[in-house]
């Protein structure tokens, strides 16, 4: 029996006009009884890493610009939520929420650093609390069915991502990004948080992820081995776009 399934008749279910996919909102990452403690784990430490990647790029965005509006949206609905997510990694961490470091107490004063507009506080606030709690790949990496599960993300991307991904709409606030420049230009722990997070509040996808971490860890190697869109072959070493 197949430790890492793919559920593709319940991508299909949950497909709302072809729309993707492969972008998922927040939700436990397998549907194991211990999925619970797993994502609890994981959420937090993704949440601060994803964070910390798009502070980094509003900050330089032009201001009023759709990518700055689109960033402050994102970066404003994941602070909303980030002191719950982050007080159950503290609880799975064997960690009491508000002691020794006063690790809840931070997540909740981010919400003031970035509404009063103190960038570099903000910035060195959440690259401190990311540091503290490191963003575990190890569940991304467990290969079980080696190339078989790699041909199955092949096929999901192919009917649900590719539509969106391989075509961005130009002056989107939140444009579908390539997922293979993802794959191949971010490293392994941002593209598997993203993977896990995905879009926040996209209704299309019913805040349900139907992927597990494994087969997150196959659309990677899918992705970070296909050609890229317009037939040419991802470059091996190629350095990380800025």
């Amino acid at each position: 029996m197949r430790v890492c399934r793919w559920n593709v008749e319940s991508l299909l279910n949950n497909a709302a006009g072809g729309v993707l996919l492969c972008i998922l909102a927040a939700a436990a990452p397998n549907a194991a009884a211990a999925s619970f403690e797993l994502r609890d784990r994981l959420l937090c430490p993704a949440e601060l890493l994803v964070m910390l990647a798009d502070a980094r790029k509003f900050y330089r965005a032009e201001r009023g610009g759709p990518r700055y509006r689109g960033l402050r949206n994102r970066i404003s609905a994941a602070l909303a939520t980030l002191p719950l997510i982050c007080r159950r990694y503290a609880a799975a961490a064997g960690r009491r929420s508000g002691a020794g470091s006063g690790f809840i107490p931070r997540i909740r004063r981010l919400r003031d650093l970035f509404g009063s507009g103190e960038r570099t506080r903000f910035l060195s606030s959440v690259a401190e609390l990311a540091g503290e709690a490191p963003f575990d790949v190890t569940y991304f990496l467990l290969d079980r069915e080696g190339e078989g599960d790699e041909r199955e993300a092949g096929e999901v991307y192919r009917r649900h991502c590719q539509g969106c991904h391989d075509a961005p709409v130009p002056g989107s606030e939140n444009p579908a990004e390539s997922l293979h420049d993802m794959a191949r230009d971010l490293s392994p722990e941002e593209f598997f948080a993203r993977m896990l997070l995905g879009v926040r509040g996209t209704p299309d996808i019913g805040l349900s992820n139907p992927l597990t971490t494994l087969e997150i860890g196959a659309m990677q190697r899918f992705l970070d081995a296909a050609p890229a869109p317009g037939g040419h072959s991802p470059e091996r070493g190629a350095s990380p776009a800025m």
